[in-house]
């Protein structure tokens, strides 16, 4: 949503077409493989574009493994890449290697980064490189909330930890962010926790991020959504993702160890800048 948000902001005129990737991560999961004799059916590579975008952690050797293919037709019909607000998964140098060479050898059109590793390590791999912001920090752009009748409440998302004790005093509403696949038993067995909140519907869950007063998780992008909705908000994670809040003022020491908040008038002038880059690449062509 964001990504979308912010090419939307860049080019109020464009036809921007979705499509899901989720095709090509189910046909690669291996417990899936075994029962797939032929490929899946995908809308991709076979809707017409001009730019084809792809936004999140797809600086890595997984990305280009599973889509090298979609890549290779996308830009045999004449489509240029973008990277938009985007990472790796390792922040290593042999991740850093094989993603380089691929890119090199296929032609990537622009890349915008989500932290400044990420800009300083790849940005010779572009023909555009621009050092910018995660996609999440325009889910406020891209989303409306409305006003929950609801006592005042605090976030609390584990997904990959047990959940801290006494974590404000405020009533606790849990999203559940993994619903595929399902939770295990082991996972269902520590939900002894009132008000967790499971939905397909990304509105409920950018609604209660919207109205919480703080919130704790161990997902970096849970954190994300707190800081687009300015709310004060704590990292329970170890992440090298977490490098994208520096790019905004708020170093990983400080939001492991204290809550904390981005400052306003920084995210918009930042999402104003990558909203003008965006124009210059892809008006201007």
């Amino acid at each position: 949503m964001g990504s979308e948000m912010s090419l939307s902001l860049a080019y109020p005129n464009a036809a921007i077409r979705k499509s899901s990737s989720f095709p090509v991560w189910f046909g690669d999961q291996r417990k899936n493989r075994r029962y797939l004799k032929h490929d899946l059916f995908t809308l991709a590579d076979k809707i017409p574009c001009s730019f084809a975008v792809f936004s999140g952690m797809v600086v890595t050797e997984r990305f280009i493994r599973r889509y090298g293919t979609l890549i290779r037709l996308l830009r045999k019909r004449g489509a240029r890449i973008i990277l938009n607000g985007a990472g790796p998964v390792f922040y290593s140098s042999g991740e850093a290697a094989e993603v380089i060479a691929f890119w090199r050898r296929y032609g990537l059109y622009g890349l915008v980064s989500r932290d400044r590793y990420t800009f300083e390590t790849y940005k010779n791999m572009a023909e555009y490189a621009y050092d910018g912001i995660d996609c999440g920090f325009f889910l406020s752009d891209a989303f409306i909330p409305v006003v929950l009748d609801v006592e005042s409440f605090n976030i609390l998302t584990f997904d990959s930890m047990r959940e801290p004790d006494a974590l404000g005093s405020r009533m606790a509403v849990r999203p559940h962010h993994k619903l595929y696949p399902p939770p295990d038993k082991r996972t269902l067995r520590s939900m002894n926790k009132k008000n967790w909140l499971f939905s397909e519907q990304v509105s409920d869950i950018l609604n209660v991020y919207a109205n919480a007063k703080e919130v704790y998780s161990d997902r970096v992008h849970a954190c994300v959504a707190a800081a687009s909705f300015g709310k004060p908000f704590r990292l329970y994670s170890d992440s090298k993702r977490a490098l994208l809040f520096e790019r905004l003022g708020v170093s990983l020491k400080e939001l492991r160890h204290h809550l904390v908040k981005v400052d306003e008038e920084r995210l918009q002038k930042e999402k104003d800048d990558q909203v003008g880059y965006l124009k210059s690449i892809l008006i201007t062509q």
